[in-house]
């Protein structure tokens, strides 16, 4: 697929200067810390401009990023309806298929898988070469206070990342059965709303109303139940993927990044451009081992 080639390169250029921006970003505020911590206005301004200046770059290519993902979900969508409908109209299939939702699946999940697919596609991309890139600058960064210690930068995050995704499948549930489920569940309540529009005649004549209320609610109760207990699950799940994602990795990189400058900064004898370096360095190092994360 040449189409689909040229877009995965696209999205990789857009890697190679998401990770130079990214670098430049982590440096910048490191000499924001120092130049705030050495009370050199002048200097502190000239790295602010350049400093908003990279972020507005980040923000374009984001965009940029954005759009050539959609672009090929749009194009993964249209092949997969071709493909699809030469299917379905071979050999009647269109006919044979009349009771699986066919229809269904063309029209609404079709479009979602390509675009999650495009979405995947373009994360791993990202990922795999943001974390070989951040690797070999971790384990190239050179100061006195973290020499030697580049591999253990490296091993806690991908050990942190495996034990987290190891926390999360386990409690993990069944999202694709749940909606399933809920769709059944879904359809059978319609189709009691329908039955009983249909066969209102029937209903009046006989007194079958008590009969198809009690059904109906029956089928409400149901489908409630399953959402709430859909939600309910769906909760416990994200609180504990929040917690796990987004603020145990940043307690594990907090560690990990202050530990090796416990002994420098608790020096009285440190002169003033000494703090300033390890403020500097602190910044720079979190700003790499975060993006491993």
């Amino acid at each position: 697929d040449p189409k689909a080639f040229k877009l995965f390169g696209s999205i990789f250029c857009c890697t190679l200067i998401f990770v130079q921006l990214d670098l430049r970003k982590a440096t910048n505020q490191g000499l924001l810390f120092k130049t705030v911590f050495l009370g050199d206005r002048k200097k502190f301004y000239s790295v602010l401009s350049r400093n908003v200046a990279v972020e507005f770059t980040l923000a374009c290519f984001n965009k940029i990023l954005a759009n050539i993902v959609s672009r090929l979900a749009g194009h993964w969508h249209e092949k997969l309806v071709h493909r699809l409908h030469e299917r379905y109209f071979r050999n009647m299939n269109y006919y044979r298929l009349d009771d699986a939702m066919a229809h269904d699946r063309i029209a609404n999940d079709t479009p979602n898988l390509s675009r999650q697919l495009a979405v995947a596609s373009c994360d791993i991309i990202n990922a795999g070469f943001q974390y070989l890139f951040y690797t070999v600058r971790l384990l190239n960064f050179r100061s006195d206070r973290i020499t030697g210690l580049g591999p253990l930068f490296v091993a806690v995050p991908l050990g942190y990342m495996l034990l987290a995704m190891k926390i999360i499948t386990s409690i993990q549930p069944n999202f694709a059965k749940l909606q399933k489920q809920e769709r059944e569940l879904e359809g059978k309540f319609r189709q009691s709303q329908t039955r009983v529009h249909a066969n209102a005649e029937a209903i009046a004549l006989y007194g079958g109303e008590d009969y198809e209320k009690e059904k109906l609610l029956t089928s409400f109760a149901d489908l409630s139940t399953h959402i709430n207990k859909g939600i309910w699950g769906s909760w416990t799940f994200e609180a504990v993927r929040d917690f796990v994602t987004k603020y145990g990795n940043h307690t594990v990189m907090m560690l990990l990044i202050l530990g090796p400058f416990f002994k420098q900064g608790s020096q009285s004898g440190n002169s003033v451009q000494d703090n300033a370096q390890i403020m500097y360095e602190m910044r720079v190092v979190g700003d790499l081992v975060l993006h491993k994360f």
